[in-house]
């Protein structure tokens, strides 16, 4: 019989922008992936950088959440790398706030 592989834990990153009510659907699916991945051995959480109502809706999805100006893209998506750093995530995943996932995809991770 194996050993047990032990937890591996994944940020997903999210910077958002404007278009609330689609970052209300893909928030509301994420936290669903998020759930769905806890018992399949992934400890998932979700990272938004914004600087807009984004940062509302996040938290109510129970996400983190970085205050970063919108100008580039780039350097909200290194937020939300760093943090993953400094908190000690295994892996990360950057998403649009425009983007659904398909969990299956996270658990070869």
């Amino acid at each position: 019989m194996s050993a047990a592989r032990e937890r591996r834990s994944v940020l997903l990153v999210v910077p958002a922008f404007g278009r609330y009510e689609l970052a209300r659907i893909v928030f509301a699916q994420l936290a669903g992936v998020r759930d769905w991945l806890a018992p399949h051995g992934l400890d998932a959480q979700v990272v938004v950088i914004a600087d807009d109502e984004n940062l509302t809706e996040a938290n109510a999805s129970g996400f983190l959440t970085v205050e970063h100006d919108n100008r580039y893209l780039g350097d909200r998506f290194n937020a939300g790398y760093e943090l993953a750093y400094r908190e000690g995530y295994d892996y990360v995943s950057a998403h649009g706030s425009d983007s659904f996932l398909d969990p299956r995809v996270l658990l070869p991770l």
